[in-house]
């Protein structure tokens, strides 16, 4: 339910409904269930949940590698909610490694994937000032995104964030006729899937995307995203920085 309600857009309710899950599952003794709610309250909270929580569930030993997957992630948002970018590449790339040789393929894991793809981006836009160290991050950004879009093609509740991520990468490759597409299916997917927030957050960077390339409909996004819900405008999302 908490999932369900992080993927409507109802990230309150997500939030509530993971922390009561989890809560549940300590007072069980219930250590599994305890560690695969960590994923679903950190997305909903956009990474704010005590560090002290989701390190003691990482350094429970485990060889079940889904969990562990979950648990990796939420440390990263947590990690990337901080502005501790390098951290949490170090941490979803590992997710990753360990995903790939367990050769896992599921809804609850695939987030891994666009999520890394969010990182790497972020780590490349910290390096703009060291050209080679640039390029190296956004070829490296790239690969995840695409690898990203591929897996979302799966487990497509994850498609809107990778279609925003290859369109971010996209403004950065000076390439805008395929950046304006890919915001483009990133919304339609959202109102498909009835994805409220992860339409805001793709409606939002097209909008100030637009802007920096003068779009001429940019000023009318720009009034659009004014009536956005407050619950789909929060600033301290990692994937909303451009």
């Amino acid at each position: 339910m908490a999932l369900a309600l992080y993927r409507l857009g109802e990230l309150n309710a997500a939030r509530n409904e993971a922390w009561r899950f989890h809560q549940s599952a300590l007072e069980l003794g219930d250590a599994q269930s305890a560690a695969m709610s960590l994923d679903a309250w950190t997305l909903a909270s956009l990474g704010r949940v005590p560090a002290a929580i989701i390190q003691a569930e990482m350094a429970r030993p485990s060889d079940d590698v889904q969990r562990a997957a979950q648990v990796m992630l939420a440390e990263a948002v947590r990690l990337l909610a901080e502005d501790r970018t390098a951290e949490a590449v170090e941490v979803l790339s590992d997710a990753v490694r360990r995903i790939r040789r367990a050769g896992l393929s599921s809804a609850f894991i695939s987030p891994v994937y666009v999520w890394f793809a969010t990182a790497l981006r972020l780590q490349a836009r910290a390096s703009v000032g060291n050209s080679r160290q640039s390029q190296a991050s956004l070829r490296r950004a790239g690969s995840a995104a695409r690898r990203a879009r591929r897996v979302a093609g799966t487990f497509q509740n994850d498609l809107p964030h990778a279609l925003r991520e290859c369109a971010l990468l996209a403004v950065w490759q000076g390439r805008p006729g395929r950046t304006r597409r890919l915001f483009q299916q990133s919304l339609e997917v959202a109102e498909r899937q009835g994805a409220r927030y992860e339409r805001a957050v793709t409606l939002q960077a097209r909008c100030r995307v637009g802007a920096d390339l003068n779009w001429p409909d940019a000023a009318a996004e720009a009034y659009a995203s004014l009536s956005l819900p407050p619950e789909s405008t929060h600033e301290s999302d990692p994937r909303a920085r451009i």
